[in-house]
């Protein structure tokens, strides 16, 4: 196995009814560490950094692959949380180093089309979200720590300095 890093920006992108967007991911060649997977989930959008791309850039990159929605159709905001983790993608060890940034949207309707080949693969709806549907869902959503700090993002509290989740390898 190999052990690789991956930079990535993650986007809560929120709606002008306060709706998160979320994505439902399908995929069966993710697994933790300790070789538990979780096939089906709902996360952020987002993705790799690109080289040379700032965490702007790269935020409104993956908002157009994954949505659709045009550079002109959001509002970035402030980075608001670091996470790091390992996991086991495609029989190999990966590192995870992602940055939360906010970005608000008037826009309601979302699409698929612009997808990576890869993304095609996993990637199997988009839903916008309240903060009561994701409290009261069963399914799997990652991060682990998004409903605990949600409310203060939907309200516009932001951290000072970002807040850091480190899951021990």
């Amino acid at each position: 196995m190999t052990y690789s890093i991956k930079n990535t920006v993650r986007v809560l992108l929120l709606n002008d009814n306060d709706q998160l967007l979320l994505m439902r991911v399908e995929d069966f060649d993710i697994a933790t560490l300790e070789g538990k997977k979780n096939k089906r989930f709902w996360c952020t959008i987002g993705g790799k950094i690109e080289a040379g791309e700032s965490l702007e850039e790269a935020a409104v990159r993956e908002i157009y692959e994954e949505t659709g929605i045009e550079k002109d159709e959001v509002e970035l905001g402030p980075l608001v949380w670091l996470s790091e983790f390992d996991m086991i993608l495609q029989g190999n060890v990966r590192h995870f180093y992602e940055q939360f940034v906010v970005a608000r949207t008037k826009q309601h309707n979302v699409s698929l089309d612009n997808l990576t080949p890869d993304e095609r693969e996993a990637v199997k709806e988009l839903r916008w979200f309240l903060l009561d549907d994701l409290r009261a869902s069963t399914a799997i959503i990652f991060p682990v720590f998004l409903l605990n700090y949600l409310p203060d993002i939907i309200a516009g509290k932001y951290p000072a300095e970002p807040l850091k989740f480190f899951e021990k390898s």
